[in-house]
C-alpha cells in the first residue's frame, strides 16, 4: 500500500515529500483532537440532557473550543492541500454563527439556521474531499470511503430540515422519534470519521516515517 509512493516519495525532496511530511504530523493530533470533540457534541444533545441546562451549557462550550482547535488544524494543514484550509474557515464560521443567531422560530431564523447548516455540510464535504485526494495512489480504497462518507453526513441535515417542517405540521411523538433517528446516524457517522481519520493519520504517519 505505502510502496505505492514510489515516484513521489524518493530520495529527492519536493512537493509530494514536504506534503507527506506535513499530513504525517498533522493528522495524528487532528484524530485525536475529534474524540473529545464527539464526547462535548454528545453533552450538549437535547435529546440525551434534556432537562439539564448546565450540563448542556458546558457541552456546547466545550463543542465550539474542540470544533475551534480542529478548525485551526485543519487550517495549518491548508499548507498541504487548499481544501483543508477552505474546510477550517467554513467550520469556523459556523461555530461562530452558532452563538449569533437568533434564538427563534421565525422564517428567517429558520432560513440563517439553514445557511449556516449548509455551510457546515459543505466544509464537511471539503474535508472528506481533502483526505481523499491525499491518499489517492497511496490507499484507494480508504480514499472511496472518505468520498462516500460525505453522504452519510449529509442525511442527518436533510432529516434535520424536514423535521423542522414536521415539528410545526404533525406530532410531538413523530418528532421525537426522528429526532432520535437522526441522533443515531449522526453518532454512525462520527464513529465512522474516527476510524478513518485513525487510518488515514496512520498511513501518512508510516509514510512520512519512510521517507
Amino acid at each position: 500500500m505505502l510502496s505505492s509512493c514510489g515516484n513521489d516519495c524518493g530520495g529527492v525532496p519536493g512537493p509530494a515529500r514536504a506534503r507527506a511530511e506535513k499530513l504525517g504530523r498533522w493528522l495524528w493530533p487532528l484524530f485525536w483532537l475529534f474524540i473529545p470533540t464527539l464526547i462535548a457534541g454528545a453533552l450538549s444533545s437535547e435529546e440525551l440532557f434534556d432537562g439539564e441546562p448546565q450540563l448542556m451549557l458546558a457541552g456546547t462550550l466545550l463543542t465550539a473550543a474542540a470544533r475551534l482547535a480542529y478548525c485551526a488544524i485543519l487550517f495549518v494543514l491548508g499548507g498541504a492541500l487548499p481544501l483543508y484550509r477552505r474546510a477550517a474557515i467554513l467550520g469556523a464560521v459556523a461555530v461562530a454563527a452558532g452563538f449569533v443567531l437568533p434564538d427563534s422560530s421565525s422564517p428567517f431564523a429558520l432560513f440563517l439556521y439553514t445557511v449556516v447548516a449548509v455551510a457546515d455540510a459543505y466544509a464537511a464535504y471539503c474535508e472528506f474531499s481533502a483526505h481523499a485526494k491525499a491518499l489517492e495512489g497511496v490507499d484507494d480504497v480508504l480514499a472511496r470511503k472518505w468520498k462516500a462518507l460525505f453522504y452519510v453526513y449529509l442525511i442527518p441535515l436533510l432529516a434535520a430540515v424536514f423535521l423542522l417542517l414536521l415539528a410545526a405540521l404533525v406530532s410531538l411523538l413523530l418528532f421525537t422519534l426522528l429526532a432520535l433517528a437522526i441522533l443515531i446516524t449522526e453518532l454512525v457517522a462520527s464513529i465512522l470519521k474516527l476510524v478513518y481519520l485513525y487510518r488515514t493519520a496512520r498511513i501518512f504517519r508510516m509514510l512520512a516515517q519512510d521517507l
